[in-house]
């Protein structure tokens, strides 16, 4: 799936830092009660990595218009300029990413095979297979 949002029930005996166990995107998961939160709150959480750019639109820049990047490695990235943003203001651009659901068992330096479904693009509608390192 995509990057997610959702909410939490804080248990009873649960106090900030604690880690818990809640029903994620792909089952069980767990998280880190906030440093602010109590027994009996809902707290939301985002399933997202961290940001890889932090980004200041540039003059004559508008809502849709394309900031080109290079990244360290060389790579050059495009990213469209939000909505609502204009000249001098800084948005983040997070890498593109596709979350996956750990098999049980499954250990730190293992690999794991998955078919991803969907299209890549509008053209191609086969089914694509990865891999990955835990």
């Amino acid at each position: 799936t995509a990057p997610v949002q959702f909410e939490a029930f804080i248990p009873p005996g649960v106090g900030p830092g604690d880690v818990f166990a809640v029903n994620g995107p792909h089952g069980r998961i767990e998280v880190e009660a906030p440093w602010n939160s109590r027994p009996g709150q809902i707290v939301r959480y985002k399933l997202e990595p961290e940001p890889e750019f932090r980004v200041e639109v540039p003059p004559n820049h508008l809502p849709g218009d394309v900031v080109r990047l290079t990244r360290e490695d060389g790579t050059e990235v495009c990213v469209p300029v939000p909505e609502g943003m204009s000249p001098g203001q800084t948005f983040d651009v997070a890498p593109p990413v596709l979350m996956v659901r750990v098999p049980e068992g499954a250990a730190a330096g293992e690999r794991v095979v998955f078919r991803r479904s969907g299209p890549r693009d509008a053209s191609d509608t086969r089914p694509e297979w990865a891999r990955c390192v835990i």
